[in-house]
């Protein structure tokens, strides 16, 4: 080899643990190991998810229920179409046009309403006025007139 070829090496292979350690260094600035917590707890985010932003009011006629106490203004308000998506629920809610039901052991007391939608069971549904279509209504569930 000529000199300058073995020159040339000497420099890449001493350049190579050079940039190594650099790099080293700089992940090691990231943290220090001291600011780290034993036992990290949660924390909320600040910005929520676009289902919770739909959720739990009327948007375009529609509302769905995940949290019932969030709910509650809207649920009494009524809206087109309200659906809930949570069980062990007892409500009251205002007129609707369609009532889904995707949960169990809800006990809803209605208003006025044209159809009852149940997917889950031990659902119970009461209703004013004239009977809802209840085509859809799943094995273990009711909807019933409010007695008077």
């Amino acid at each position: 080899m000529k000199n300058g070829q073995a020159d040339m090496r000497s420099h890449s292979l001493l350049l190579i643990p050079g940039v190594a350690l650099a790099a080293v260094m700089t992940l090691a600035g990231c943290s220090n190991g001291h600011d780290r917590q034993d036992d990290p707890t949660p924390t909320a985010t600040s910005t929520p998810s676009a289902v919770a932003l739909e959720s739990n009011r009327c948007v375009d006629d529609h509302l769905t229920v995940t949290d019932v106490r969030a709910a509650k203004k809207a649920m009494a308000a009524g809206c087109a179409t309200i659906s809930f998506l949570t069980d062990d629920a007892d409500v009251e809610i205002g007129p609707v046009d369609v009532l889904n039901i995707e949960g169990s052991d809800n006990t809803v007391h209605g208003s006025t309403m044209k159809a009852v939608h149940a997917m889950g069971t031990g659902n119970e549904v009461t209703y004013v006025g004239d009977a809802p279509n209840t085509d859809e209504l799943g094995d273990g569930n009711s909807a019933e007139a409010a007695k008077e």
